[in-house]
């Protein structure tokens, strides 16, 4: 009796010290750090403070933490934090584009590999810049990507030198179908007054070329309904859609070829660039209006109609 109990002592320790030496000489298994997105703080129009918390190391060192920002989630640069290991941290962004929203996510790195946190947002403030033109019309501007627009169409009824734009000559006229109307939406020009070599827009500024409309589609999005993106919200447009998240505050003021026409759903541009026909037909527009797919898109249009004015700083 008393070696089976030996024995099944002898059995028990055994036991006993191999789950022990197995349980010791098992590697823990780490895993992908836990973490949040702190709500990004100090917002300007060119820089912000994002950040994170690390609440879980997955049993694995932290070895690099930071923050990482775009336009579109997906898309972002990335940028490491100061230190180490878990807890809060915080990182400066800067270089941003005034008036512009972007993605905010925090990451934290371990042997494991990369976790993000959750996506957080924000929108950088809006540019106080303000131009006057030779009537004393103030304009306010919105910076987009690399280009600094005005948020208004013009509506200057002179030439830089003081000379009165003659509403009576077919080949150089600011129309203007209603004074009211005027105020808000601007005035429209024939291409003749924005070819002018006295100059429509305020010194420091000019009328944008085909080149720099399309810069600014592109940046946007050329995907269908971008238009949304750049129209006017409330209810300038007849179109329940427009949220204006490019702040470029397009209104749709509406054209002239021998009759007004188009006012709250129509809205189009001259450039200064010409396609070099002599003729009446060959000067570039780009316009925007109410349809299905609403995107502002460029063609040819008589010199001779009238359409509104966009200003590009120089």
């Amino acid at each position: 009796m008393r070696n089976k109990k030996n024995w099944i002592l002898k059995l028990i320790s055994f036991v006993l010290v191999f789950i022990f030496n197995y349980s010791c000489s098992k590697e823990v298994e780490v895993e992908l750090p836990i973490l949040t997105t702190d709500t990004v703080s100090d917002v300007t129009y060119t820089s912000s403070v994002g950040g994170g918390n690390i609440t879980s190391d997955g049993r694995g060192t932290i070895i690099q933490r930071g923050i990482c920002w775009g336009t579109t989630t997906g898309s972002e640069n990335c940028k490491i934090g100061l230190g180490t290991g878990v807890g809060s941290f915080k990182v400066e962004i800067n270089n941003l584009n005034a008036n512009t929203k972007y993605y905010v996510r925090a990451y934290a790195t371990n042997s494991k590999g990369i976790r993000y946190g959750n996506s957080v947002y924000f929108k950088t403030k809006e540019d106080t810049l303000t131009i006057n033109d030779i009537d004393g019309n103030v304009y306010k501007t919105i910076t987009i990507g690399t280009q600094i627009w005005m948020k208004e169409n013009l509506k200057v009824t002179k030439y830089r030198n003081g000379d009165v734009i003659n509403a009576s000559s077919k080949r150089q006229w600011a129309y203007n179908n209603d004074e009211s109307n005027g105020a808000t939406y601007g005035r429209l020009y024939s291409w003749y007054a924005v070819d002018d070599v006295r100059g429509l827009a305020p010194f420091g500024w000019h009328v944008p070329t085909d080149d720099e409309f399309i810069a600014l589609v592109h940046y946007i999005g050329t995907g269908v309904g971008m238009g949304y993106l750049l129209m006017a919200s409330g209810t300038f447009w007849q179109e329940p859609k427009a949220t204006n998240e490019s702040g470029f505050t397009a209104l749709p003021a509406g054209a002239y070829n021998s009759i007004f026409y188009g006012m709250g759903w129509l809205g189009t541009w001259w450039t200064s660039t010409s396609d070099g026909n002599p003729d009446n037909l060959g000067a570039y527009n780009n316009e925007l209006d109410k349809t299905e797919h609403v995107w502002l898109h460029s063609s040819t249009s008589f010199r001779m109609d009238a359409y509104s004015i966009r200003c590009v700083k120089d």
